[in-house]
């Protein structure tokens, strides 16, 4: 049985997601026994039905449902004829989830559930939980600020682009012949393009820690088959700054970079290096008064923003023929999970992979030549 709780605030969402001792085996790792106990915080995506705060349940049911399913099937689990019991704490989302509803909205949003569960032959229970115990058990800060132990769906909403910093973006994408095909560092709520990686297992996140991913600079089209070089757009937290570019230079990264104007912090100098835009006086676009130009800003301190538009293959000197592969037109759709390698590592299994049946072709000739 799998047990997801979850709770939706304004800010949010989060759910608590556990299951009992069972056989886990992660992709890339040797089966274990072990248990599922993580949490997951988002933010809800554009277009939800989120005014009314039963509304904001229903949705939450569904993203939690989700991203619970995902968690299970990560780990390698069959959730075939499994149990998934969800609890929460509104009346009336636990009876739409049970027997329909005459209201429109939860009625689409238990569908939905329902959907996935026939897909994947499970079995829903649904239990209603009083909100004093959804606040004793910490679930109800995880749709809020969190709290010192657990993470709060507030912290993933921002710093966001407002709508001049986005379209200051997009017009620099566009003035160098440049679609961004991927927001490294996002949420469903910001976003910058249907793709994106989460800090958090969101449902509609492509992957959850950018800097897990294996290769930011290029990846497999699921659509044309070939590989394409990604154009990516970051606006990393303050706290993950040098990380994201030095694997950004690592990956030779091509993309729109927003960070804060620091012209003696240690990741100045390699944007500046790889910045498109050398022939301009500073290489860099400022932009001042930063708060008025960001949502969410929480206590993000910034005054004075630097967008870079940068390519990492020009200080690397590292080029790859995918560079010249042209671009299928539909990059920005959404793929869905990722895999869990990247070109260089599919190459090199690919390699060893032929290596291991050339041998097992000439160890089956020498054994019938005996």
């Amino acid at each position: 049985m799998l047990e997801y709780t979850w709770d939706a605030s304004v800010s949010g969402w989060g759910v608590l997601v556990k299951s009992n001792r069972c056989l886990l085996s992660p992709k890339g790792s040797a089966p274990y026994w072990g248990r599922i106990d993580q949490v997951v915080v988002g933010s809800f995506p554009p277009g939800m039905p989120t005014s009314e705060q039963v509304h904001r349940e229903s949705v939450a049911g569904w993203l939690a449902f989700d991203a619970a399913l995902q968690l299970a099937l990560s780990f390698g689990l069959d959730v075939s004829g499994s149990i998934f019991l969800g609890r929460n704490d509104a009346s009336a989302v636990i009876s739409a989830c049970r027997k329909g509803s005459s209201s429109s909205i939860l009625q689409e949003f238990a569908m939905r559930i329902s959907q996935l569960c026939a897909r994947h032959n499970i079995n829903p229970v649904f239990l209603h939980v009083p909100g004093e115990e959804l606040i004793k058990e910490g679930i109800d800060a995880l749709s809020r600020d969190g709290s010192d132990q657990l993470p709060g769906a507030a912290m993933v909403r921002g710093p966001a682009c407002g709508p001049t910093l986005k379209e200051m973006i997009f017009g620099l994408a566009q003035s160098l012949g440049w679609t961004i095909s991927v927001d490294l560092f996002a949420s469903a709520g910001n976003c910058l393009v249907p793709r994106f990686f989460a800090q958090f297992h969101e449902p509609s996140a492509e992957a959850t820690d950018a800097l897990s991913v294996p290769d930011w600079g290029f990846s497999l089209c699921p659509h044309c088959k070939s590989h394409h070089r990604e154009t990516v757009f970051a606006f990393p937290p303050s706290s993950m700054l040098r990380q994201c570019i030095r694997k950004a230079r690592e990956d030779s990264v091509k993309g729109i970079f927003v960070v804060p104007a620091a012209v003696t912090a240690p990741f100045w100098n390699p944007l500046l290096r790889a910045s498109v835009l050398r022939s301009d006086s500073v290489g860099y676009l400022e932009v001042r008064n930063a708060q008025k130009h960001l949502l969410d800003t929480n206590d993000y301190g910034v005054q004075t923003l630097a967008i870079f538009a940068v390519d990492f293959s020009r200080i690397n000197n590292k080029r790859s023929d995918c560079d010249s592969v042209p671009r299928c037109g539909r990059e920005m759709e959404w793929r869905g999970r990722g895999g869990p390698y990247a070109m260089a590592d599919l190459d090199d299994r690919m390699r060893i992979q032929a290596a291991i049946r050339n041998l097992a072709d000439k160890s089956s000739w020498s054994a019938g030549s005996l």
